[in-house]
């Protein structure tokens, strides 16, 4: 099992360094949420979800992105409930000329997202749960991308069952 997730984090770190097709300035960066979860397996604190994310194709503004990192509680830190996350995702549209377009002092597009996220126990080293998350109100700035009130859809493959949970905010900052 270890050696699988070996692989599969040496395979999504390859991607994301390595895989950008044209020559758009922001293809990758980073990701920080803060969700909470009623999942019987995961513990009901606050978690922050830090990861890498890159865009493959990073000329569709709607386009697919990957994406790694860990999952944690706030406080206390304990790896007792920590996890390795691993993902992927798109925006569904991309809509410049949006409702909220005069509100924003930057230029932005409406991009409502959808990702799927696999949730690895570190401390068991054991696949714990997958997350269909879902972000209806989500705006790209271009170098930013900003979610807020995303809700996951979680299936607990430990105690097999099904959970939910609620992503409070999302902040994705683009370095190169």
């Amino acid at each position: 099992m270890k050696r699988i997730m070996a692989t599969t984090i040496l395979v999504l770190a390859l991607l994301v360094l390595c895989l950008p097709l044209s020559a758009s300035p922001w293809w990758g960066g980073y990701r920080i949420g803060l969700d909470g979860f009623d999942v019987p397996s995961i513990s009901h604190d606050e978690h922050w979800s830090v990861s890498f994310t890159a865009e493959p194709i990073p000329a569709l503004l709607s386009g697919p992105s990957v994406q790694f990192g860990l999952t944690m509680p706030s406080f206390p830190f304990t790896d007792r409930h920590t996890y390795l996350s691993l993902g992927v995702g798109a925006s569904l549209v991309a809509l410049q000329e949006h409702p909220l377009d005069r509100l924003f002092r930057r230029d932005s597009a409406y991009t409502p997202r959808v990702d799927v996220l696999f949730l690895f126990d570190v401390q068991e080293a054991s696949f714990a749960a997958t997350s269909i998350l879902l972000q209806p109100i989500s705006f790209h700035f271009g170098d930013k991308q900003i979610g807020i009130l995303g809700v996951h859809l979680v299936k607990d493959h430990q105690v097999d069952t099904w959970g939910w949970g609620l992503r409070l905010f999302e902040i994705v900052h683009y370095l190169w």
